[in-house]
């Protein structure tokens, strides 16, 4: 479950890579499921996001 901004999860198949990922984008309050079956076979990423304040303040 996502709070605050929009994340991206990038989900891709573990063993064929002529299949392009795909880009999920998850916003506040969005909940993703996912079977076994799924997680098994497929790599899901989430990217780390730098917090704005710590940016925004340099």
């Amino acid at each position: 479950m996502t709070f605050g901004d929009t994340q991206i999860f990038k989900v891709r198949h573990k063993s064929k890579k002529d299949i392009s990922p795909l880009d999920v984008p998850l916003t506040h309050g969005s909940l993703l499921l996912m079977g076994i079956r799924c997680r098994r076979i497929m790599r899901i990423m989430c990217r780390k996001r730098r917090d704005r304040s710590a940016q925004e303040s340099t």
